[in-house]
């Protein structure tokens, strides 16, 4: 069962309605593990001008760039595409291993789809339940099993070995949602 853990600014809520920024209601927000800098929530960087976006950990701010879905893979089982929410149809930004060469310390970044390439398919493999109660994965690429998603001490997303202690809080993230007030909540473990 869900529960409400947040609450963001008023202000930003009723901004983010008007401006038609808030986060879609399926939508997961992916807060990282790692609570040496605080709660921070995979975002995508959305500067205009830059070809690819790079992916950051910031703090909660309720808007669609921290907001994101996922959709089977089409060219492999039980791997997904996760896809940012601050996406729109005609401009599909998706995570993605930039260069597309899983290397330690590659940075994971938002992307235009581009065919069955595995730098932008991820399997989320379910681990604990964080403080909170919220499912907590590692997300691994399909480009290389035994690496995975990682906040790192730069406060980058980057591509790690998987269990690397030096890696371990930041290699988890915890999945949740909002409620219709745009508070947080817990998502439970679910398959993939």
């Amino acid at each position: 069962m869900n529960r409400r853990i947040w609450k963001y600014v008023v202000g930003l809520s009723i901004l983010a309605g008007s401006l038609g920024l808030a986060i879609p209601a399926k939508a997961t927000i992916w807060r990282n593990n790692d609570d040496s800098y605080g709660d921070l929530f995979l975002t995508l960087n959305t500067a205009p001008g830059v070809g690819h976006y790079y992916n950051y950990p910031r703090p909660f701010n309720g808007l669609t760039s921290q907001a994101w879905g996922e959709n089977a893979d089409p060219y492999a089982s039980g791997y997904f595409r996760f896809f940012s929410g601050a996406s729109t149809t005609t401009n599909q930004i998706v995570l993605d291993i930039r260069g597309g060469v899983p290397n330690i310390g590659a940075r994971v970044q938002g992307y235009p789809p581009n065919g069955g390439g595995a730098n932008q398919s991820w399997l989320p493999i379910f681990r604990f339940l964080d403080i909170h109660g919220a499912a907590c994965y590692t997300i691994h690429s399909r480009a290389d099993t035994g690496k995975v998603m990682v906040q790192d001490r730069f406060l980058q997303i980057t591509l790690q070995n998987y269990n690397d202690p030096t890696n371990s809080p930041g290699q988890y993230w915890c999945a949740y949602a909002t409620d219709t007030s745009g508070a947080l909540v817990t998502q439970s473990p679910r398959p993939f």
